[in-house]
Protein backbone atom coordinates (compact mmCIF):
# COMPACT_ATOMS: atom_id res chain seq x y z
CA UNK A 1 0.00 0.00 0.00
CA UNK A 2 2.82 2.53 0.83
CA UNK A 3 4.57 1.42 -2.23
CA UNK A 4 1.35 2.67 -4.29
CA UNK A 5 1.08 5.49 -2.56
CA UNK A 6 4.80 6.68 -3.26
CA UNK A 7 4.35 5.88 -6.80
CA UNK A 8 1.16 7.51 -7.47
CA UNK A 9 3.06 10.97 -5.51
CA UNK A 10 5.96 10.33 -7.32
CA UNK A 11 3.82 10.49 -10.93
CA UNK A 12 2.15 13.17 -9.76
CA UNK A 13 4.95 15.19 -8.88
CA UNK A 14 6.18 14.39 -12.35
CA UNK A 15 3.36 15.59 -13.80
CA UNK A 16 3.21 18.67 -12.50
CA UNK A 17 6.97 19.75 -12.96
CA UNK A 18 6.66 19.02 -16.22
CA UNK A 19 3.80 21.25 -17.06
CA UNK A 20 5.49 24.10 -14.89
CA UNK A 21 8.89 23.77 -17.35
CA UNK A 22 6.30 23.48 -20.84
CA UNK A 23 4.51 26.56 -19.49
CA UNK A 24 8.10 28.54 -18.93
CA UNK A 25 9.50 27.29 -22.30
CA UNK A 26 6.58 28.32 -24.19
CA UNK A 27 6.56 32.38 -23.19
CA UNK A 28 3.66 34.72 -23.23
CA UNK A 29 1.99 36.74 -24.96
CA UNK A 30 5.01 39.34 -25.54
CA UNK A 31 6.84 36.81 -27.12
CA UNK A 32 4.35 35.58 -29.53
CA UNK A 33 3.78 39.33 -30.25
CA UNK A 34 7.27 39.40 -31.19
CA UNK A 35 7.41 36.81 -33.02
CA UNK A 36 4.62 37.92 -35.12
CA UNK A 37 6.14 41.12 -35.74
CA UNK A 38 9.28 38.96 -36.28
CA UNK A 39 7.28 37.24 -39.02
CA UNK A 40 6.37 40.04 -41.11
CA UNK A 41 9.69 41.48 -41.07
CA UNK A 42 11.00 38.48 -42.37
CA UNK A 43 8.50 38.31 -44.87
CA UNK A 44 8.58 41.67 -46.29
CA UNK A 45 12.74 42.04 -46.47
CA UNK A 46 12.19 38.26 -48.06
CA UNK A 47 10.07 39.35 -50.56
CA UNK A 48 12.19 42.61 -51.17
CA UNK A 49 14.90 40.76 -51.70
CA UNK A 50 13.58 38.32 -53.63
CA UNK A 51 12.01 41.12 -56.49
CA UNK A 52 15.18 42.97 -56.69
CA UNK A 53 17.49 40.07 -56.98
CA UNK A 54 14.82 37.89 -59.17
CA UNK A 55 14.69 34.95 -56.89
CA UNK A 56 11.96 32.82 -56.17
CA UNK A 57 10.05 33.99 -53.33
CA UNK A 58 9.95 30.23 -52.21
CA UNK A 59 13.65 29.82 -52.15
CA UNK A 60 14.38 33.11 -50.48
CA UNK A 61 11.35 32.35 -47.59
CA UNK A 62 12.98 28.73 -46.70
CA UNK A 63 16.33 30.60 -46.46
CA UNK A 64 14.71 33.39 -43.81
CA UNK A 65 13.31 31.12 -42.26
CA UNK A 66 15.85 29.12 -41.00
CA UNK A 67 17.25 26.25 -43.99
CA UNK A 68 19.42 28.94 -45.33
CA UNK A 69 20.83 27.53 -48.87
CA UNK A 70 24.56 28.34 -49.44
CA UNK A 71 24.39 29.94 -52.79
CA UNK A 72 21.25 31.95 -51.77
CA UNK A 73 22.62 33.41 -48.85
CA UNK A 74 26.13 34.46 -50.49
CA UNK A 75 23.75 36.08 -53.21
CA UNK A 76 21.76 37.93 -50.62
CA UNK A 77 25.25 38.67 -48.83
CA UNK A 78 26.76 40.32 -51.66
CA UNK A 79 23.11 42.89 -52.70
CA UNK A 80 21.96 43.90 -49.39
CA UNK A 81 24.26 46.25 -47.97
CA UNK A 82 21.93 47.26 -44.74
CA UNK A 83 18.63 46.63 -43.47
CA UNK A 84 16.56 48.89 -41.19
CA UNK A 85 13.49 48.96 -39.49
CA UNK A 86 11.95 52.79 -38.63
CA UNK A 87 9.33 52.96 -35.74
CA UNK A 88 7.66 56.53 -36.45
CA UNK A 89 4.40 57.31 -33.86
CA UNK A 90 1.74 58.53 -35.34
CA UNK A 91 -1.62 59.63 -34.17
CA UNK A 92 -3.86 57.47 -32.22
CA UNK A 93 -1.72 55.41 -30.37
CA UNK A 94 -0.51 53.78 -34.16
CA UNK A 95 2.82 53.76 -34.93
CA UNK A 96 3.82 53.28 -38.61
CA UNK A 97 6.86 50.55 -38.89
CA UNK A 98 9.12 50.69 -42.30
CA UNK A 99 11.44 47.59 -43.71
CA UNK A 100 14.09 49.45 -45.48
CA UNK A 101 16.20 47.50 -47.46
CA UNK A 102 19.37 49.44 -48.61
CA UNK A 103 21.40 47.51 -51.33
CA UNK A 104 25.07 47.04 -52.47
CA UNK A 105 24.12 49.53 -55.69
CA UNK A 106 22.60 52.25 -53.78
CA UNK A 107 19.15 51.43 -54.55
CA UNK A 108 16.29 51.03 -51.68
CA UNK A 109 12.84 49.02 -51.40
CA UNK A 110 10.95 49.37 -48.35
CA UNK A 111 7.62 48.26 -47.14
CA UNK A 112 5.07 49.95 -44.98
CA UNK A 113 2.95 48.82 -42.11
CA UNK A 114 0.62 50.67 -39.03
CA UNK A 115 0.46 48.49 -36.20
CA UNK A 116 -0.60 49.73 -32.36
CA UNK A 117 1.17 51.27 -29.67
CA UNK A 118 0.79 47.58 -28.15
CA UNK A 119 2.43 45.61 -30.84
CA UNK A 120 5.31 47.08 -30.69
CA UNK A 121 8.87 45.28 -29.53
CA UNK A 122 9.13 45.64 -25.62
CA UNK A 123 12.66 47.49 -26.17
CA UNK A 124 11.34 50.12 -29.30
CA UNK A 125 8.09 50.77 -26.93
CA UNK A 126 10.10 52.01 -23.70
CA UNK A 127 12.73 54.13 -25.70
CA UNK A 128 9.43 55.77 -27.72
CA UNK A 129 7.64 56.45 -23.90
CA UNK A 130 11.32 56.95 -22.44
CA UNK A 131 13.22 59.88 -24.66
CA UNK A 132 10.12 61.43 -25.89
CA UNK A 133 11.51 61.13 -29.84
CA UNK A 134 8.87 60.21 -32.59
CA UNK A 135 10.90 58.27 -34.14
CA UNK A 136 13.38 55.05 -33.59
CA UNK A 137 15.79 53.21 -35.78
CA UNK A 138 16.71 49.54 -35.16
CA UNK A 139 19.35 47.76 -37.76
CA UNK A 140 17.55 44.13 -38.66
CA UNK A 141 20.13 41.16 -39.33
CA UNK A 142 19.44 38.83 -41.50
CA UNK A 143 18.27 35.60 -39.91
CA UNK A 144 21.26 33.71 -40.54
CA UNK A 145 23.90 35.91 -39.49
Amino acid sequence: MLAILTLLTLVAFVFFWTRRLSKKNHGGGAAKRASTFDTWVSGEVGAIVAKKLSLAKGDVARSFGGDPDPDLVSSVERAVARVELVFEKLAAGETEVRAEVAFEDGTSQKSVRSIGWSELPDSVREELARTGASRVHRAWALPWQ
